[in-house]
């Protein structure tokens, strides 16, 4: 009966159906809600991603949705005024608020992990070096996952690793790696890069 009536809203009343009903549990605030603004160029994936990297800005976090929707328009000018991406590199990010935050979205072509375009990168807005997201954080990122899979926009068997293991890199933090290292999809596999970074 409910969804009939979503459907009669939606084809009778040109009402929009709200996406974060397909997977319940979780937020995703829309690029157009944070006000973002239009990317230079919008490459769909070719393929269901196989793997997600996580990530964290190596800045301070933010805690309500005001401060997060600042934070992702500023760092969008950064993304392509400063490092000349195209737009902001993430597909999404976490925010102090337990909110998802929308950045290229799962069918769009990333530029967070080099050497792996056909991916999601999430990163966690704060530094996680020395302390973990809150629970709420670490929730969110899980349900995304789940999300994606169930929406078929993320490989059933996808494997998820943090930025370091692909990369020389820091990121995501040595908490947050271990913290997603306890996770069911973690594992380290054939990542071409993975073997370059050393511990600082």
């Amino acid at each position: 009966m409910f969804i009939k009536l979503l459907l009669y809203l939606y084809i009778c009343t040109g009402l929009a159906i709200d996406p974060n009903l397909d997977c319940p549990g979780i937020i995703i605030v829309p690029r157009d809600e944070w006000g973002s603004v239009i990317p230079k160029i919008d490459e769909e994936l070719s393929e269901t991603p196989k793997f997600v990297f996580i990530h964290h800005t190596e800045s301070e976090t933010c805690s309500t949705q005001n401060t997060c929707e600042e934070y992702l328009r500023n760092l969008q000018l950064y993304d392509t005024n400063i490092l000349g991406r195209k737009d902001v590199g993430m597909n999404f990010l976490i925010g102090g608020d337990g909110r998802i935050y929308e950045g290229r979205g799962w069918n769009t072509v990333g530029d967070h992990t080099p050497g792996y375009p056909q991916s999601i990168g999430i990163s966690f807005i704060g530094n996680y070096d020395d302390f973990l997201p809150t629970s709420s954080m670490i929730k969110a990122a899980k349900n995304l996952l789940n999300c994606g899979v169930k929406k078929g926009t993320l490989d059933f068997e996808h494997s998820v690793n943090g930025h370091r293991d692909a990369s020389c890199s820091h990121c995501p933090g040595n908490a947050l790696h271990g913290e997603i290292s306890t996770w069911s999809g973690f594992r380290i596999h054939d990542l071409s890069y993975r073997n370059c970074w050393e511990k600082k």
